[in-house]
């Protein structure tokens, strides 16, 4: 889920947020984001438990957090659009690609062999 993160009060909607973010916010970085701390879950790495339970509660584009104490500040998420996973991470995707292609390449060179003359055998030579 893609949250803004806020360590003071702050309206819900999201460009007042962002401009309150801006002009309150007590961390610089997320000032300088507006806020705007990335994609945050519970179980993702580098997010403590705390943030990613809250923000996998905000169920609504625009929804608000409570607010959530960590390492002494206060801080706010608001949900302002949400991470859709791609069916298949990119590399099981592009493994299972390449595994296909090169079956139809191994069919269709036992295809051309089957088809090729019949070999002769010398008896003679065995």
């Amino acid at each position: 889920m893609r949250a803004a993160l806020l360590a003071v009060a702050a309206p819900a909607r999201e460009a007042r947020f962002r401009e309150e973010v801006r002009a309150r916010s007590l961390d610089r970085a997320s000032a300088d984001r507006a806020g705007d701390a990335g994609y945050l879950g519970e179980g993702m790495l580098g997010v403590p438990a705390a943030l990613g339970r809250a923000a996998d509660a905000l169920a609504a584009h625009g929804d608000l957090s409570p607010p959530i104490e960590h390492e002494g500040r206060f801080l706010l998420l608001l949900k302002t659009g949400e991470l859709v996973p791609p069916s298949l991470p990119a590399e099981i995707a592009r493994r299972q690609a390449r595994a296909a292609l090169l079956e139809e390449r191994r069919q269709s060179a036992l295809e051309a062999i089957v088809r090729a003359e019949p070999a002769t055998v010398d008896r003679a030579l065995l």
